[in-house]
């Protein structure tokens, strides 16, 4: 690495280091981050858009299990 990617990085930290840690980033992921945003790499949507499908099937699971609930309740309380 060279002084100016070293004086870029600090500058970085010394404008984003309280959002960073307010977000709960480790220390770890910092310089990483500085590179992916310089570099323009943006593939956290190669991760996150895997999550979200979970979370959306899961989500559909728990309706599926809330509506056969009240389908059961509604017939217990006719009979």
């Amino acid at each position: 690495m060279n002084g100016n990617e070293d004086e870029d990085f600090r500058d970085f930290v010394a404008l984003h280091a309280g959002a960073l840690q307010s977000s709960g980033i480790p220390l770890i992921y910092w310089r990483s981050l500085h590179d992916k945003i310089t570099n323009e790499i943006y593939d956290a949507g190669e991760v996150f858009g895997i999550m979200q499908f979970q979370q959306d099937q899961e989500e559909e699971e728990e309706n599926e299990e809330n509506e056969n609930e009240k389908k059961r309740g509604s017939t217990q309380e006719q009979g």
